[in-house]
């Protein structure tokens, strides 16, 4: 065999495990299912910095109190929280809590049967999906969505869903941007949220322009049952 008869063998051997799809539908459902097993609202305390546009929010949250009650507004821009200024807040995490769909959640989002492997780069194994948003049902295909799994782990680390058109998700509004974030990281043997951003860029009215920017890094985890198990040591002490 020549030469370069050989290096063309080699590549063609090579060829199988450079470019075979390291994770199966099956091994993506299992991976979003372990986000939705982490119940991170309902098993974890933690603290949220908002970013939205110019203004600063901290916000904490506690699982072992009522839905209404579980998040608290901190600080505002370094300040804190006036009396005013929380019970706007509580205001609005009541419409949140209200709006919450039960069923929601990332395993929802990600369409499986439309999964398409992007390819790998480093240790990220990168898909695109078509993603299920209740919301924007309508606008569904003007929706794309990226999935990025560690190579490694078999963990998700990213999901992204992005426009790839201008679309209308209500009467006399106009989206020309729209994207939404989510990242992920271990804490104590959990894949949790660690950061999520969100992107609205259009027209309200035909006149007035919105471009609305949200960042939310998610910080302090700590287990609730962490905090009963010490309850319970103490009240046997």
């Amino acid at each position: 065999m020549t030469r370069a008869g050989a290096t063309l063998l080699s590549l063609a051997l090579l060829a199988p495990a450079v470019c075979a799809e390291p994770f199966s539908a099956a091994d993506i459902q299992a991976a979003l299912e372990r986000l939705d097993a982490a119940d991170q609202d309902e098993r974890w305390f933690f603290t949220m910095h908002v970013q939205e546009n110019d203004q600063r929010r901290v916000i904490h949250h506690d699982p072992t109190r009522p839905p209404y009650e579980q998040r608290t507004l901190a600080s505002i821009d370094d300040q804190p929280a006036s009396a005013e200024q929380r019970q706007a807040f509580r205001k609005q995490e009541k419409k949140r809590v209200d709006e919450r769909d039960p069923q929601a959640g990332y395993g929802k989002l990600v369409d499986l049967a439309s999964l398409q492997w992007q390819g790998t780069q480093d240790s990220a194994a990168n898909y695109s999906f078509i993603p299920n948003i209740q919301s924007l049902e309508e606008a569904r295909d003007t929706l794309r969505g990226a999935l990025v799994l560690d190579t490694q782990s078999g963990e998700v680390t990213r999901i992204e869903v992005f426009n790839s058109e201008a679309f209308s998700p209500a009467i006399s509004v106009t989206m020309d941007e729209y994207r939404l974030s989510f990242e992920f990281h271990d804490e104590q043997g959990t894949r949790l949220l660690q950061r999520m951003e969100s992107r609205a860029v259009g027209t309200a009215g035909f006149v007035q322009d919105f471009d609305k920017r949200v960042v939310v890094d998610f910080s302090a985890y700590r287990p609730a049952a962490e905090q009963a198990a010490a309850a319970g040591q103490g009240a046997t002490n």
